[in-house]
């Protein structure tokens, strides 16, 4: 919904594409950074905590790119980086918990999570089909303006029907971050030969590959 239009927003506020390119880097560098301890935050403080969190976040982010001003632009990119880290993490943290508490086995789960995709991509065409119109009448701004309705929405459907779950609490999040990092060097070596280390290599490099074709691809196409 606001992937192709992050770049036409910095242009339209006449930046150059150095400092688009810095816009860019705080939003990556935040979600690196912070993101990395929204997992351990979420099972610690709650999954349903986190997704509110996340509608705030990705709210505030919104209403940032209705200012010119690079400051603002800044917090908004850096807000929106930690808020795609809780995407990304805190929405499938509680559904895997409430399944398992529903005695769900894992062909029932993997049915749930592959309509879920379906839905996930379908409402993306959506989106789309709804934003483009918007940004021809209204500007480049308009679609984050529209995102606000959904972004409400998810917020009053969670906080009317969802319950809290958590996760482990017995390490702290200094502990899980430091644990997470080491994995990630761990299966990023070269001599490691495990399936295991390959599958995990494979699903962190593969998603960045193809966010940087979508960033790329977005800055060509405005």
């Amino acid at each position: 919904m606001l992937g192709p239009y992050v770049y036409a927003v910095y242009t339209s506020y006449g930046y150059s594409m150095s400092e688009i390119g810095t816009l860019y880097v705080v939003g990556f560098i935040s979600s690196l950074s912070v993101g990395t301890l929204m997992g351990p935050f979420a099972d610690r403080y709650g999954r349903r905590c986190s997704v509110l969190l996340f509608c705030v976040l990705y709210i505030f982010s919104c209403l940032c790119k209705n200012v010119g001003a690079f400051s603002v632009l800044v917090a908004g990119r850096f807000f929106g980086g930690v808020g795609t880290s809780m995407l990304y993490t805190a929405f499938e943290s509680w559904a895997v918990y409430n399944l398992d508490e529903a005695g769900l086995d894992e062909e029932e789960k993997s049915q749930i999570f592959a309509t879920a995709t379906f839905g996930n991509a379908f409402s993306a065409v959506l989106a789309g089909l709804i934003t483009y119109p918007l940004n021809e009448l209204y500007g480049p701004v308009a679609p984050f303006n529209a995102a606000l309705v959904p972004l409400v929405l998810c917020a009053g459907c969670v906080l009317s029907s969802w319950k809290e779950n958590y996760g482990s609490q017995r390490r702290s999040m200094g502990s899980s971050l430091f644990a997470g990092v080491g994995t990630i060097f761990t299966v990023s070596s070269f001599h490691v030969g495990t399936t295991t280390s390959h599958k995990v290599t494979l699903l962190s490099n593969v998603p960045c590959s193809l966010r940087h074709r979508r960033i790329d691809a977005s800055s060509r196409w405005v």
